[in-house]
């Protein structure tokens, strides 16, 4: 399978799981405006999103790529990740492959929970640490396939409680891959056999449900 095939059913996999959240809701896409494929295209993730959801804002530090998505009739904003701010608040943050990108993750925490109504929700995407296929390059070839870009690996417990300190509560933890021949390998347990981790967390100041979310 080509790279760029694998990237379409990885993106495709993301879709399927996170979409039922973006439906008919508010939604904040934090990191929105690269993602792999040309504004015009269908299979942009951001595109997608703003489809689904009732009313979406983008975020994005690349100016240039959020000056493009504007002038193609998208509602994005120049921001940076990690220290952001709304006078509006939303129902869903979505940050796919974003948290791996941040420094400072405390900041990005804080100014999601600014931006989240009571029971809000928070959409995570991240590379999965421990995908077998990562493990094996690092004993073979002394590399683990890091991203230069990445500044940390978040397994599921990291994550967890790093959501939990920052006043979330995780909801639902899945795992996902891009490339078909990862199912060859239904033996492994999911936890190293696919690509990437995807997580739903509420923010815990309401107990307040958003529809039929849960």
């Amino acid at each position: 399978m080509s790279d760029e095939s694998a990237a379409c059913r990885a993106r495709g996999q993301k879709v399927q799981f996170f979409a039922p959240y973006w439906n008919g809701r508010s939604v904040l896409d934090v990191g929105c405006a690269g993602q792999g494929y040309d504004i015009s295209h269908p299979a942009w993730l951001h595109g997608i999103v703003c489809r689904s959801a009732r009313y979406c804002v983008g975020l994005d530090h690349d100016k240039g790529a959020v000056d493009a998505a504007n002038r193609a009739g998208y509602q994005l904003v120049h921001a940076d990740a990690q220290r952001f701010s709304f006078q509006e608040r939303f129902e869903v943050v979505n940050a796919l492959d974003v948290i791996e990108h941040l420094e400072d993750p405390k900041g990005f925490f804080g100014s999601v929970s600014e931006c989240l109504l009571p029971g809000g929700v928070l959409l995570l995407s991240t590379p999965n640490p421990w995908f077998f296929m990562r493990t094996l390059r690092c004993f073979l070839k002394n590399t683990g396939g890091a991203n230069p870009d990445h500044v940390t690996w978040f397994c599921t417990e990291t994550i967890s409680e790093l959501l939990r300190r920052n006043g979330f509560a995780v909801e639902r933890i899945a795992y996902g891959s891009g490339e078909r021949r990862l199912y060859w390998y239904r033996f492994l347990p999911a936890s190293i056999r696919h690509t990437s981790i995807f997580i739903v967390a509420r923010l815990e100041s309401s107990n307040t449900p958003i529809g039929s979310l849960t």
